[in-house]
C-alpha cells in the first residue's frame, strides 16, 4: 500500500483460525483485541494508512499493474541487453511467464568458481543471503553505487539477481544497476 514497513490491512475470512505472532494483553479476548496492540511496537506507521489507501485507490489497480509490468519488462530487457545475459525462463513477452508478480530473475555477467559457489550459505532454492559472495557483492553495489540488491540466486552455477518493479520504480533504476554491474565486470572485481 505504499506506506511504512509493518503497516498493512489484514483481511481474514475465518478469524478463529488466525493468531498473532506476538501475544499481548488482548490474548483470549477475540480477534480484534489480540491484533490491536503488539506490546512495545511503535504504532505511528499506522497513521499513514488512510493516506496510503487513498493513494492506491487514486491510481487504481489496473494502472499500477500496467506500470509495474511495463517497468519490469523494460528493465529486464535493458539488463539482459547490457549484460549479454538472459532470464532463466527466456525473454519477456506479451504473456510474462518469465516472472512472478512484479519480480524477475536475471542472470548476472559475474562468473564464480563452482567451488566458491558450493561453499556459500544457500537454502534449498539456491538463495544466498549470508555467504561471502552475497555480502561482498551487496556491500560493493551499495557502498560504491548506492544500489540495493536484496536477493541473489545461483541457478545452474550461474549468479542471478532478483529484480522487481513497483509504482515508485522507474527504468532509470534498472539503468543504474546495469551500469554498476558493468563497471564491476570491467574492473575485474571479485569478492
Amino acid at each position: 500500500l505504499f506506506c511504512p514497513r509493518g503497516c498493512a490491512i489484514l483481511y481474514v475470512a475465518e478469524p478463529d483460525r488466525v493468531l498473532p505472532t506476538v501475544t499481548s494483553h488482548g490474548y483470549g479476548k477475540g480477534f480484534e483485541s489480540e491484533f490491536s496492540q503488539q506490546g512495545t511496537r511503535d504504532e505511528t506507521a499506522l497513521l499513514v494508512l488512510p493516506a496510503a489507501a487513498a493513494f492506491y485507490r487514486g491510481l487504481g489497480q489496473e494502472a499500477i499493474t500496467r506500470h509495474c509490468r511495463s517497468t519490469l519488462s523494460q528493465g529486464v530487457d535493458l539488463l539482459t541487453s547490457a549484460w549479454g545475459t538472459e532470464t532463466p525462463m527466456g525473454p519477456p513477452g506479451p504473456d510474462p511467464a518469465w516472472h512472478s508478480g512484479f519480480m524477475a530473475l536475471v542472470r548476472m555477467p559475474i562468473e564464480f568458481d563452482p567451488a566458491a559457489i558450493e561453499a556459500e550459505s544457500t537454502d534449498s532454492g539456491g538463495l544466498i543471503r549470508h555467504g561471502k559472495i552475497f555480502q561482498a557483492l551487496h556491500n560493493k553495489l551499495l557502498d560504491d553505487f548506492s544500489v540495493e540488491v536484496a536477493a541473489l540466486f545461483f541457478l545452474n552455477d550461474r549468479l542471478h539477481v532478483r529484480v522487481s518493479a513497483h509504482i515508485y520504480t522507474s527504468v532509470t533504476d534498472f539503468e543504474v544497476l546495469a551500469m554498476a554491474v558493468t563497471e564491476l565486470c570491467a574492473s575485474k572485481w571479485s569478492p
